[in-house]
């Protein structure tokens, strides 16, 4: 029996969309198999290895480390805990996620 995710995709930011559409097909895997993980559990409790709470400017608040190193890919959400919702409002590269 397969165990149904905690939390939904809501909203994928349309940046997020564009970056998709240039990246190779390995990275849509990767991407949609982090999607999965989140839905499972999108809080840093759940995965401290890949989850952390983001403090400061960013208007979401936690990030997933898909891929380590230096042009390593992030994906930023928030979690709307009562609708049980995430919204993915970046995906990219390391450097770029963070220049909003």
């Amino acid at each position: 029996m397969k165990k149904t995710p905690r939390f939904t995709i809501k909203t994928v930011h349309s940046r997020v969309a564009r970056y998709l559409k240039r990246c190779e097909k390995r990275v849509l895997v990767e991407f949609e198999g982090a999607l999965e993980h989140i839905c499972s559990g999108p809080f840093p409790s759940d995965d401290p290895v890949h989850i952390t709470h983001l403090k400061g400017p960013f208007h979401c608040s936690y990030r997933y480390v898909l891929a380590k190193g230096k042009r390593g890919l992030r994906i930023l959400y928030d979690v709307d805990v009562e609708a049980r919702e995430i919204t993915v409002y970046e995906f990219g590269p390391r450097g770029d996620v963070y220049k909003g």
